[in-house]
């Protein structure tokens, strides 16, 4: 996310009644101190983490963000995915079809790109996902080492997004099929809830929902979205006293509300 989406953005809530308690920033993480915008109750990163280099160094600057019951949604493609180099984007429709073309060795990878007529610039941006790709074990192993707990993780055999891409209906794995390693090759894309250790627990919730519940006087919100090391701030403040926050998980959509507050953020 670059300046000049942000300052769309500014243009298209202009006129909405709430526009005062919405706070966009387009930043380098490293360069933003909490002093400067706080903690966080909630903090969603969807098909961010699989782009940013040294991933280890950006779970651990993200608790800075976080207090003890802060809440972290990711939403990513797994690196040996069919799909997951994001040759998708290629030109040549030969390339944009081929399945785990992206796990061809770099010189190999280049040369494809290459003779398929790919652009200079398309062509670093698929070798710099390259470099970045994120797998389940790995993620899961920064998680551990950065003393995260998982408190949900869904697998899908058809990711979210596909549905608005390919209109094709998302798919979730059945547990008997995740299989550590082999599932990299065949899961699209991994949703996750996570928030620091804690010895105390909050948080309950069933197969389709999650429910947490505060008594803050101000709720607010981290959205970081984008392809590089700039990610964008939304910052929610609310004047309600109470309020119920949901998460809901399901195949078409991944949601949450701001119950008496008038807000609700898709």
């Amino acid at each position: 996310i670059d300046v000049a989406q942000v300052e769309k953005a500014k243009a298209f809530f202009a006129n909405h009644s709430l526009n005062k308690n919405l706070r966009l920033i387009a930043n380098d993480i490293y360069k933003v101190s909490p002093n400067e915008i706080g903690n966080f109750d909630l903090i969603i990163l969807r098909d961010v983490i699989e782009h940013l280099p040294n991933q280890e160094l950006f779970m651990h600057q993200l608790k800075c963000f976080m207090h003890s019951e802060s809440v972290v949604f990711f939403g990513f493609p797994v690196w040996c995915n069919p799909f997951g180099g994001h040759q998708q984007i290629c030109r040549n429709k030969w390339l944009s079809h081929t399945p785990w073309l992206h796990l061809l060795p770099n010189r190999l990878y280049k040369k494809a790109l290459q003779l398929g007529g790919e652009s200079a610039s398309t062509i670093k941006a698929l070798l710099d996902i390259k470099a970045t790709g994120i797998s389940l074990s790995r993620f899961e192993s920064i998680l551990h080492k950065e003393q995260y707990q998982i408190l949900k993780h869904t697998h899908y055999f058809i990711n979210p997004n596909y549905e608005i891409k390919f209109s094709l209906r998302p798919g979730i794995i059945p547990q008997y099929l995740q299989i550590p390693y082999l599932s990299d090759f065949y899961t699209t894309a991994m949703y996750y809830l996570i928030k620091k250790y804690s010895s105390k627990h909050y948080l309950f919730y069933n197969q389709k929902t999650v429910h947490f519940n505060y008594n803050y006087q101000n709720i607010s919100a981290i959205h970081c979205c984008g392809l590089y090391n700039c990610f964008c701030l939304l910052h929610i403040l609310s004047k309600c006293t109470t309020f119920a926050l949901e998460i809901i998980f399901t195949a078409e959509i991944t949601s949450y509300k701001l119950y008496n507050s008038n807000i609700t953020h898709r």
